[in-house]
């Protein structure tokens, strides 16, 4: 294919030769390499390699389907009976309810639907058999156009089982007498699984933390049983949510914590808070980020970074037409329509939000196990969380009930850099380890555009 293009047809007519005889394992060249990948990344344990190694790990397993994977059809409609025709050009099964949907993409025009197409296939499949395992996809394209390589990553970072092949046309093989045909050579296009998520920041400015809480009633040995329950409900309640929100973060390859808290409030009364913290896109154009740290990158801004500056200025043009540049308050009330193009982050409030159970919060209000409904707040920066808990006193007062950590603050304290205090067991122990993390980023080498000043 890279050496000469050859009509679909004559790939097909191999491929269901091979998976006939499964044999399509052997036909890929490089899987060395792809187990020496899989295996160097494994043991360097990355946190910004997370994606790159599940992506590997999952093209291992489908080859080794490949070993007894076997044809189920070639061309023929798997849509429902009442739907238009859907033919994947291959359909095979293994013995553990896998199917493999393989793609075969020798033309540029068609391969920007190679994606849609498989996406549709698996839908309509597992609309009529909903009890079989993932579906795994194998594309097999000659020119990977932007569209076909974004949307196989795209596949790959949703967790998706995705093989991605490169054909080469080998010599002709004789097939019988007078009779020639193609054969082909496979390899795993590798680029498509290396993603570099790593950026710098600032965890004291550039981590949001949003907090519910609610007060509720001291636990008490003179309790009855169903007040007891009750109570035993809502802890359970408030470590689910903590949980739900850390799963939702690591898929988002976000960096940061969820702290479940308490600070007495009375004799029997105590308030009991989740906060949530993950890392703002657009830290540095919060009014509380230091302008020295707001550093620049190399070169000029590129992709989506330079769309965003083109139209932040234009919005800012717009904004000051027939005001005056030197008017601090007109240049201010430019600036927040600005500010609309570098949102901070509400990430955290929405991962609570999304996993909240209104029913059940209301019905620990009306039995009385909490003195109120919960209520929510959102600290501009980890920095002016922190602040807080020491003016207020609560960094004494206050009991750290669960913690969990995700991304590079996991790692940080996975590989030993937090020390003693990685394992915090206070609020004051929590406290030095967001400063021990602060410390170690701001002295990693990297560096960031400057949005404000390039807007």
């Amino acid at each position: 294919m890279e050496e000469q293009t050859v009509p679909e047809k004559a790939l097909q007519k191999w491929f269901e030769g091979k998976a006939e005889d499964c044999e399509l394992r052997d036909c890929i060249e490089n899987l060395e390499v792809l187990q020496q990948k899989t295996d160097a990344l494994e043991k360097e344990g990355r946190h910004t390699d997370k994606a790159n190694l599940a992506g590997l790990k999952r093209a291992l397993r489908i080859c080794d389907f490949l070993y007894t994977a076997k044809l189920l059809s070639a061309n023929r409609s798997v849509a429902p009976a009442d739907s238009n025709q859907m033919r994947p050009d291959l359909v095979l099964f293994t013995e553990s309810a896998h199917y493999i949907l393989v793609e075969l993409k020798t033309q540029p025009g068609p391969e920007r639907q190679g994606v849609q197409e498989l996406l549709a296939y698996s839908a309509a499949m597992k609309m009529q058999m909903p009890y079989v395992n993932d579906f795994v996809y194998i594309i097999v394209a000659d020119q990977w156009d932007d569209l076909l390589w974004y949307g196989v990553r795209s596949l790959i970072l949703d967790g998706k089982h995705v093989l991605p092949l490169r054909g080469t046309k080998n010599a002709f093989d004789n097939q019988g007498p007078g009779d020639a045909q193609p054969s082909f050579s496979l390899s795993i296009v590798l680029e498509l699984f290396d993603f570099d998520f790593t950026q710098h920041f600032e965890p004291l400015y550039a981590l949001v933390p949003h907090t519910i809480a609610v007060d509720r009633f001291r636990r008490n040995p003179r309790f009855c049983v169903p007040m007891a329950e009750s109570l035993d409900s809502l802890d359970r309640y408030f470590v689910g949510l903590a949980k739900a929100a850390v799963a939702d973060c690591e898929k988002l390859f976000q960096t940061g914590f969820a702290l479940i808290w308490s600070n007495q409030t009375g004799p029997t009364s105590e308030i009991v808070s989740l906060t949530l913290a993950t890392v703002s896109q657009h830290w540095m154009l919060s009014e509380h980020a230091p302008d020295e740290f707001r550093t620049m990158k190399p070169g000029k801004p590129a992709g989506l970074e330079k769309l965003i500056i083109s139209e932040a200025r234009e919005a800012r043009k717009l904004a000051m037409r027939g005001r005056h540049e030197r008017d601090v308050f007109e240049w201010d009330s430019a600036s927040e329509d600005v500010s609309r193009y570098f949102p901070q982050n509400d990430f955290s409030f929405d991962v609570i939000a999304r996993h909240q159970v209104g029913a059940f919060e209301t019905e620990m209000w009306r039995k009385g196990v909490t003195r109120s409904l919960f209520d929510f707040g959102s600290p501009l920066s980890l920095s002016l969380f922190l602040q807080d808990l020491v003016r207020t006193g609560l960094i004494h007062l206050g009991e750290l009930r669960y913690f969990l950590t995700f991304g590079e603050l996991a790692e940080f304290i996975r590989t030993g850099g937090a020390g003693s205090v990685g394992r915090p067991q206070s609020l004051w122990n929590f406290y030095d380890l967001m400063l021990a993390f602060d410390e170690f980023k701001v002295t990693r080498p990297g560096v960031q555009w400057n949005p404000d000043t390039a807007a």
